[in-house]
């Protein structure tokens, strides 16, 4: 596979994982039940685009809140940002 086929792959999987995990559903709750904030903001990037996945604990089975940083600067956060986390860089 060629590297720019399993960049492609990557990126559909990336947003599709933030995409069941954002959109379309009842709106997310904290463990607590509380509804959880959405942050959105421009910051500059450099040509990169990184999705960030947070975590409860350091079993990185529940999700608990995702950002992510657009080759254009736009920033959005769902949820909560923890010292658990999964990121993921790609190249503009």
């Amino acid at each position: 596979m060629s590297i720019g086929v399993k960049r492609v792959a990557a990126v559909l999987a990336c947003a599709a994982g933030l995409m069941l995990g954002a959109c379309g559903g009842a709106a997310t709750e904290d463990a607590q039940g509380a509804p959880v904030a959405t942050q959105e903001s421009a910051i500059i990037v450099g040509g990169s685009e990184v999705s960030q996945v947070y975590y409860s604990d350091s079993t990185y089975t529940v999700q608990v809140g995702w950002a992510l940083t657009k080759c254009d600067g736009t920033y959005k956060l769902e949820g909560y940002r923890t010292q658990y986390v999964r990121t993921a860089v790609y190249h503009c």
